[in-house]
Formats: structure tokens, C-alpha cells, sequence
């Protein structure tokens, strides 16, 4: 039996959308299998309507990926291909035995290709926070496409961080200390939870509207009665901090009837309005008290204690007697610090 001829690959005269045939040289210094080619030299626009020639992208394509702004696609020249994953890698080796110079694939030129809804945490300090990997966790076990990251609001420029925010096309965010009474001044469109308690903890964007919730309390309540498996209802309750997060539990835990409710901060002032406030909602049978830090040596033990202050970001120690725990009580602090 004759042997069959060796097939050979055809290669095409046919010129790239640059005009030049493709520039079939190994990669040069630089584009080793473990390194990213720069961005300005191989991101490209699609040609525009009439033209054979994509022009070259703006610089930034690394970083915009670092934001998280994926699903974005653009043309990258052939020779250009630089490090690249599964599949990609394939997608370049057709090309190239296709003669084509150009291979259309992910990139940050082509903004009209859909984009990944963006989200993030904002506060100060937030490199801390571990709110991406949990909330891309949840979109991963629910086929969500997102992107989320953590943004740095200097002190007096949190309404300039989040107008550059929504600008850039993002969806919503996750408010944490001390950042919720700014988010309850910047929202155009509160719930109930959230205007009663003058703070917010997460805004949606929706064009010019701005909606904001506050469900600090029901996450806390959930996980302390279900979870925790230690019911509210008729125990003694001390919340140590007058911030915004505990603004956010107050409403919630007396849906719960303690039998006391007492909010101790260091300004008493403070103390004394969130306690006012909460009275009002109480029913007969919750008392709803303040006082300062020194003044917990005098008023009991309690069932259950909860540290909204920001004392464990610095892992300073609580100024409170230890005589506030009540044997078998449940210490909960609201706030980590790695």
C-alpha cells in the first residue's frame, strides 16, 4: 500500500485587517509564559465602519481588569499574544495558522459588549473587609455574573467617591463603618428600616435615583435567634457603641422583647437620643436605657452583649467591667479586624 502524502498547512496570502500579513516571529523579551503583555501594545479597537485598520486602545487595560470590569471584548494583534490561558492560547495558535493578524477576544476597548454588574463595599478603613469574597461567592452558587471590590472613602469625600462610582456604570454598594449616616444623607429613596434608623447599609443605583436599606438588624437577629440557636426574647441586652451600626438594631431587636435593652457609649448624649428614639417603639414590657461605659459597674449582668464599636479594627480592649457578662453569655462582636 502506497504511503498517503503528508498534508501540509496551507498558509494564506491574505492580509490582516492592518493591511500587513501577520508577524509569524516568536514572542520577544517580555512576553514570556508567566507574563502579561502591555496593555497599549496589544489591545486594539475594532476597525471602525469603512476602515481595514483597528485602531490602537488606550492604556489602562490591566487596571481595568484589576477593578473587576470582565466580559468585555476588543481585537488583539496575533502578534501580540503574550501570556495567555486556556483557551485563548488555542484561539491564537488557529489564528495564526489561518494567516490572520488580528483575533477578536476578552479586553476593555469594546464597551458597547456586555459588562459584569458592578458592586463594592465602601468604609474606612476596607482593606480589612471580606465582603467580595462573600458576595462572589453567593454569585458564583447563583450564576451571577458581577464584580465587586472594595472602595477607600477619605474622610468628607464619600459622595465623590460613589458619584465616580456610578459613573462607571456600577450597580449598587454595601455601606460600612463610618460611612452609613453619610449614605442615609446621599440617597434620594429610603425604606422604613432605614429612615427610622438614620443610617443605611446598602444603596441600589437606579438612574438618578438612589435606593437605601438598612437590614444590619435582620442579618444580626437571624444569626443570633436561628443560628446561634439563643433566643432575645425576655433576656437582658447590652449593645456597647452609639454609631450607625447600632442605629441599624434597634428596631430589629425589639421585635425580639427583650426584657431590657441598654445602649452604653462613651458620649452618653448619644447614648441617651438612640434610647430615646427606641423607647418610642417599644412595647410595655422592653425597658430601653443608657448610660455611659463607667456606669455598667452598677446596673447587672447581661444575657447577651454586643460590641458595635470599632474598638476590634485596632484590637484595642472594651472599657466595660467584666462584670456585665452573665455566666453563659453571649458575647457577639459586630466589627473584625483581619
Amino acid at each position: 500500500r502506497a504511503p498517503r502524502p503528508r498534508r501540509t498547512a496551507r498558509r494564506s496570502a491574505r492580509a490582516g485587517p492592518s493591511g500587513a500579513r501577520p508577524d509569524r516571529s516568536p514572542p520577544g523579551p517580555g512576553r514570556s509564559a508567566t507574563s502579561e503583555p502591555p496593555a497599549a501594545a496589544a489591545c486594539w479597537r475594532p476597525p471602525a465602519p469603512g476602515s481595514t485598520s483597528p485602531a490602537r486602545c488606550a492604556p489602562g487595560t490591566a487596571a481595568r481588569k484589576a477593578e473587576g470590569q470582565t466580559g468585555i471584548w476588543g481585537w488583539r494583534r496575533v502578534r501580540d499574544r503574550g501570556a495567555l490561558s486556556w483557551p485563548w492560547a488555542a484561539v491564537y495558535r488557529l489564528a495564526r495558522a489561518r494567516g490572520r493578524a488580528h483575533v477578536r477576544m476578552p479586553c476593555c476597548c469594546d464597551t458597547s459588549a456586555p459588562m459584569s454588574d458592578r458592586y463594592a463595599v465602601i468604609g474606612n478603613p476596607i482593606a480589612h473587609s471580606k465582603s467580595p469574597q462573600i458576595h462572589l461567592a453567593f454569585a458564583e452558587a447563583t450564576a451571577q455574573d458581577i464584580a465587586y471590590e472594595r472602595l477607600l472613602a477619605p474622610e468628607g469625600g464619600f459622595a465623590a467617591v460613589v458619584d465616580a462610582f456610578r459613573a462607571q456604570g456600577a450597580r449598587g454598594l454595601n455601606i460600612t463603618a463610618p460611612c452609613k449616616l453619610d449614605a442615609y444623607a446621599y440617597a434620594t429613596d429610603l425604606t422604613e428600616q432605614a429612615r427610622w434608623a438614620g443610617a443605611v447599609n446598602a444603596m441600589k443605583f437606579d438612574g438618578d435615583r438612589v435606593l437605601a436599606d438598612n437590614f444590619d438588624g435582620v442579618g444580626l437577629v437571624r444569626d443570633v435567634v436561628h443560628n446561634l440557636g439563643c433566643p432575645m426574647k425576655g433576656r437582658r441586652v447590652l449593645v456597647l457603641g452609639a454609631g450607625g451600626a447600632t442605629r441599624g438594631l434597634l428596631l430589629p431587636f425589639l421585635q425580639e422583647r427583650p426584657a431590657g435593652l441598654w445602649i452604653a457609649n462613651r458620649t452618653v448624649e448619644r447614648a441617651v437620643e438612640l434610647a430615646q428614639r427606641a423607647a418610642s417603639r417599644a412595647v410595655s414590657d422592653t425597658s430601653v436605657q443608657a448610660c455611659d461605659y463607667a456606669a455598667l459597674s452598677g446596673v447587672g449582668a447581661f444575657d447577651i452583649v454586643f460590641n458595635a464599636t470599632s474598638a476590634s479594627q485596632s484590637a484595642q480592649a472594651l472599657p466595660v467591667p467584666t462584670t456585665v457578662y452573665a455566666p453563659g453569655c453571649l458575647a457577639y462582636d459586630l466589627v473584625y479586624g483581619k
